[in-house]
């Protein structure tokens, strides 16, 4: 036990450096000189904040809603959102995005629901967003310009199988027929159902539009000009490829990425401003927001704990 915590974090410190000695080095490839407040186009990047919060708090918090209703675990609106603004700075600078754990904990201890329950739904919420993320990288694969790589059959195959993996579900309850195991799982016992799935995967790939629009408002600001179409396959794939353990949720390789593989951005220095104006404007500011609610949420994490103290 203690080898894997040792391993954990030797693995989660190498993040942190790998993030940070990226970030060094793509913020010394900016030509500072040119990226002047007075060159940017700020309205577009107030409504990259404004789509950030309301896809990063509000919808996020509205889909999880959503899940634990459907699956008999519910919570009020208002504890989901406290939920997600409290700790969306985990969930955005922690390796493979491993803050979502503490939602599974958070459940568990604050809301009273079963461990395994809250670690299933959680799963399950996170399997519905990279189903969106699949979702267009397949749509905006059809647009990319001949010879982009994004738009070879492997990619295209990929954005499929992604996209219908959430069905794969539906079957459970038969598969638990035959494995015991399965019969333990609530989305076996309580399968969702078509329409359900459906519905949870077209919010989680309007959640995951808002990275796309952060990039494409972003572009727009410091004057790339970037098709949108083309963003919908281009930021999916930044986004799982952020997903790899080497750094921080991406930071520090999203920006040299996106200069990579945009089709338009021909202007490196521009392609880096892009991104880290995404950067702030889809995880920096979120998480600042966010903040808000963590002292509250806190307070809930301990209660649970003073109660049981209190019975013994």
């Amino acid at each position: 036990m203690s080898w894997n915590r040792t391993l954990y974090r030797l693995q989660k410190t190498l993040c942190f450096l790998v993030s940070g000695v990226l970030l060094i080095l793509v913020l010394n490839s900016v030509n500072w000189g040119e990226f002047a407040l007075g060159k940017l186009h700020l309205v577009f990047i107030a409504v990259a904040v404004l789509v950030s919060v309301g896809g990063n708090i509000f919808l996020a918090s509205y889909k999880l809603w959503l899940l634990l209703k459907w699956t008999d675990l519910s919570v009020p609106f208002t504890r989901v959102l406290r939920l997600i603004l409290g700790l969306l700075a985990a969930t955005f600078f922690t390796p493979f995005q491993s803050g979502h754990v503490l939602y599974a904990v958070a459940l568990g201890r604050v809301e009273r629901k079963p461990a395994l329950s809250a670690f299933e739904v959680i799963a399950l919420d996170k399997l519905m967003t990279l189903s969106g993320t699949t979702f267009l990288l397949f749509v905006g694969s059809l647009f990319l310009p001949d010879g982009h790589l994004l738009g070879s059959w492997v990619f295209r195959l990929l954005g499929i199988m992604g996209s219908i993996l959430p069905f794969v579900l539906l079957f459970l309850p038969l598969l638990g027929k035959k494995w015991q195991f399965l019969r333990s799982l609530r989305v076996a016992s309580n399968p969702l159902g078509a329409w359900k799935t459906l519905v949870l995967l077209a919010l989680s790939t309007i959640y995951q539009m808002t990275d796309v629009l952060a990039v494409f408002l972003a572009s727009q600001a410091v004057g790339v000009k970037v098709e949108f179409v083309q963003s919908l396959a281009v930021v999916p794939a930044i986004v799982l490829l952020a997903l790899i353990p080497i750094t921080i949720s991406g930071l520090g390789a999203r920006e040299p990425l996106l200069a990579i593989l945009l089709p338009s951005s021909e202007d490196w220095n521009l392609a880096i401003q892009t991104g880290l104006i995404w950067d702030f404007t889809e995880y920096v500011v979120p998480a600042l927001v966010g903040f808000v609610a963590l002292p509250s949420l806190v307070l809930s994490l301990a209660k649970p704990e003073k109660e049981d103290q209190a019975k013994t």
